[in-house]
């Protein structure tokens, strides 16, 4: 059982290790989206990656201001991702609203 929980271990860490390198190889050459911001996982893992790996040794910088510049990227485009999402369903019921007022045969207003 040791062995089998050491391998997935190893498994999810070589997992973390690639997200990591397609995370900070996307916000280098700029081409996070609102598009893929969704199906990128760095700031789930933010914790994971910054912490050292040894206890005594110290945090290195570069890399954790590697992986703050892009978690920053995600999470900027998930926020405008989420602004143009209510944009779009502020604008359906405008004009569900709007078409509404319209049926209505005496103008809207009480008798």
């Amino acid at each position: 059982m040791t062995q089998q929980r050491c391998a997935d271990a190893c498994a999810a860490a070589a997992q973390v290790a690639d997200m990591y390198k397609n995370c900070i190889k996307l916000a280098a050459e700029n081409k996070i989206s609102q598009k893929n911001t969704w199906s990128l996982r760095l700031i789930d893992h933010m914790s994971d990656l910054v912490k050292p790996a040894e206890e005594g040794r110290t945090t290195n910088f570069q890399h954790a201001s590697c992986t703050l510049d892009a978690g920053i990227k995600i999470y900027a485009y998930r926020v405008d991702s989420v602004h143009s999402e209510a944009f779009k369903v502020l604008g359906g019921l405008s004009r569900t609203a709007g078409a509404a007022e319209e049926d209505e045969p005496d103008g809207g207003e009480g008798q």
